[in-house]
């Protein structure tokens, strides 16, 4: 499920700042208010013990909150149909709105915790299920981003310590490229 709504805010974000670094964009609007009713919200799913996974949406946006879920291993099938649909693709899955989160229950919590979310009045879909091995989010059937966990497992676990070492990101992606020395020592 995704608690919260998406807005157009790529405005300081990780893929504006990859792709168009000069812009001058305003960063996602904060409202303290939807962050509190959030955090009530996920504490009550905790503590009716019906949440299998939580992660919060933020650096990255939605796309990235759910390859972090699934780099290792459990993977995700989701369809962004009916969610935001005002939106483009690159803002939908790389908008960095506030207030949102990626959570996960059993297919029997789901109904009650649609109604949780309303009582909470946070918006709440289902997206989609978790999958084994593969990776897909589609809007309207059609498909945005298909890859396995495997891979993305591949170029996540070795990212950081490759970007240190002076590597690219196309580098990281490729697979070619060295670890800064200092991260491999530990």
């Amino acid at each position: 499920m995704l608690l919260g709504e998406t807005s157009d805010e790529l405005g300081g974000s990780e893929w504006q700042q990859l792709f168009l670094p000069d812009a001058l964009a305003a960063p996602p609007h904060v409202d303290l208010d939807r962050e509190k009713a959030l955090i009530e919200l996920l504490l009550a799913m905790h503590g009716d013990h019906m949440l299998r996974s939580a992660h919060d949406v933020s650096n990255g946006g939605l796309a990235v909150a759910l390859a972090e879920c699934s780099a290792y291993g459990v993977g995700c099938e989701v369809e962004l149909a009916g969610h935001a649909d005002a939106l483009d693709a690159i803002a939908i899955l790389f908008s960095e709105s506030q207030g949102r989160a990626v959570v996960t229950c059993a297919a029997e919590h789901l109904e009650t915790l649609l109604g949780l979310a309303g009582n909470h009045d946070v918006p709440a879909r289902r997206i989609g299920r978790t999958k084994d091995d593969s990776f897909t989010i589609t809007r309207n059937r059609v498909p945005l981003i298909s890859t396995t966990t495997a891979e993305l497992a591949r170029i996540w676990r070795p990212a950081f310590a490759m970007l240190l070492g002076g590597d690219t990101i196309d580098d990281v992606v490729r697979g070619v490229g060295e670890a800064a020395p200092e991260i491999v020592a530990h």
